[in-house]
């Protein structure tokens, strides 16, 4: 890691959120939910083509007191320091006795594109998620990330969460995700399918606990910055301490809530750069590249009660 002044940082204010990356979602071929008993059915198309950032696609139809239904929903979130999508089908059958019913999700492609002006790592995690009664076909649920032909992620693996890492830029990052889900008998199936999305340049975690409860948090930013603020209880009279090292001071100890453990209040970075928090508004500290790789600390103290009490203390590892 590089040796450097925390001159060479900027810190920012308060300001409106700078989202550079655009994130869209997909139908590539159309498909139909359906939901049939008996001789009453209702078939509703999926269209192929852009989706709104959430919505859903559903069917049912009744017999008696026979009920069928399935959907197909969705929802996509991006901010700049988290980009989230998630698709469900869910099938459904109730008292339909010896009566043949059916509820589906045809098998659906759906293509998350992601684009950045600049090339953006990124850190995947994959997850899958499905239930269902005995007697069901095991639902489709793939992800391919790089739309190259091999899936991360299927019915069939092993785990059912799992990292992957990738870069997105100019030229459009594409995420294709096949969902379906097909029930035959009595009871609710249902399969989930989850991207969560992060930065994958600048990470934060957490070295040291806190002996003031949670009212500092760190955010890293898709532009390889690093967002920090101050939560309620640690505005106003409180400053967030940056050191390129650690220097753990004992400032005294406390209980971090009523009834709790006495936690001692460890300040952990050597205080190389000092900001004071007089509000709760977010702020950014900018990683230039000159900077880079480099590890630093930083945590918030609290001024005003019987000790100098400290929220949890953070690394911040920039490549």
């Amino acid at each position: 890691m590089k040796t450097i002044g925390l001159l060479l940082f900027t810190v920012v204010g308060s300001s409106a959120a700078t989202l550079a990356q655009t994130v869209t979602l997909a139908v590539a071929q159309a498909s139909t939910v359906t939901a049939q008993l008996g001789g009453a059915q209702q078939v509703v198309p999926v269209p192929a083509g852009s989706l709104p950032s959430a919505g859903v696609v559903n069917a049912s139809t009744s017999v008696g007191n026979g009920y069928v239904a399935a959907d197909l929903s969705w929802s996509l979130y991006a901010d700049d320091h988290a980009m989230e999508v998630r698709l469900m089908a869910n099938c459904g059958i109730s008292g339909a006795g010896a009566t043949a019913a059916h509820a589906s999700v045809a098998p659906t492609e759906l293509l998350v594109t992601i684009t950045n002006p600049t090339p953006m790592p990124l850190s995947f995690q994959l997850s899958r998620l499905v239930s269902g009664p005995a007697g069901d076909a095991i639902p489709l649920t793939r992800i391919d990330v790089l739309d190259d032909g091999f899936d991360e992620l299927t019915e069939n693996s092993p785990d059912t969460i799992v990292p992957f890492y990738a870069v997105a830029g100019p030229s459009p990052l594409v995420i294709r995700c096949t969902l379906g889900a097909d029930a035959t008998v009595d009871g609710s199936l249902f399969a989930n399918l989850f991207l969560s999305i992060r930065p994958g340049d600048t990470l934060t975690s957490v070295v040291q606990s806190g002996c003031a409860g949670d009212g500092f948090v760190t955010l890293p930013r898709f532009d390889g910055n690093l967002d920090y603020e101050a939560r309620p209880g640690f505005d106003g009279t409180s400053v967030a301490v940056f050191g390129l090292t650690t220097q753990p001071l004992f400032l005294g100890a406390q209980v971090a809530y009523p009834g709790g453990p006495l936690q001692a209040c460890l300040l952990v970075p050597r205080p190389d750069l000092l900001v004071f928090l007089p509000t709760l508004d977010t702020h950014t500290l900018v990683v230039p590249p000159a900077a880079r790789p480099i590890e630093l600390y930083v945590q918030a103290v609290r001024f005003g009660g019987p000790v100098l009490a400290t929220s949890s203390a953070f690394q911040l590892t920039a490549f």
